[in-house]
């Protein structure tokens, strides 16, 4: 195994498929709700004659509420409708990114489906795609559910890794071998 093997391509895809899984730990979703508690956060006062015990528990009090109403893409994608399939697509692309990356660094000859980077390209497309549909049908009621930068975020990683896939496949193709003769055939002669 040689990363040597790797172009620019491949580098590229891989970071990105890196980069989706930690975005992914980004808050996606929050509820109006929360995003008032986030501001009213720096609001509180916790020091001083005026504050007191009720400042500090509040203080304690108001980041732990606003965690329980924001959802990052593991958690607002683990339901039983379009999440859990948009879910499977953002770790399939994760996955995909970074296996074509040591496919090609361990000399791996994958013939499935057009090979690797077509691979990684054809899941990142269906990625973007559920994604998508699901910022236009949000995880919980709509008219209290607010989007937040990480589902913005993993739709740049995704655009990265598939435009990555497209010139890697491009490159892939460009670099083909000539396919040898077959075994007893004799070579043509020109």
């Amino acid at each position: 195994m040689s990363f040597r093997r790797l172009d620019r391509w491949h580098w590229l895809m891989a970071a990105a498929a890196l980069a989706l899984l930690l975005v992914m730990a980004s808050d996606w979703y929050a509820t109006k709700f929360a995003d008032s508690l986030r501001r009213d956060e720096g609001l509180t006062v916790t020091g001083g004659a005026l504050s007191g015990e009720p400042g500090r528990a509040l203080a304690r009090d108001i980041p732990t509420a606003a965690e329980r109403l924001e959802q990052n893409a593991w958690q607002a994608y683990w339901a039983p409708d379009l999440g859990l399939l948009v879910l499977l697509l953002l770790v399939g692309a994760v996955l995909a990114g970074v296996g074509a990356a040591y496919a090609r660094a361990a000399d791996l000859k994958i013939d499935v489906l057009g090979g690797a980077s077509t691979i990684v390209a054809g899941v990142g497309i269906l990625a973007i795609v559920g994604v998508l549909l699901r910022l236009v049908d949000q995880p919980g009621f709509d008219e209290i559910t607010t989007v937040r930068g990480g589902a913005f975020l993993g739709l740049l990683a995704l655009g990265v890794l598939v435009f990555a896939a497209s010139r890697a496949m491009k490159a892939e193709r460009s670099t083909a071998p000539s396919r040898p003769a077959a075994a007893g055939a004799a070579p043509r002669v020109r």
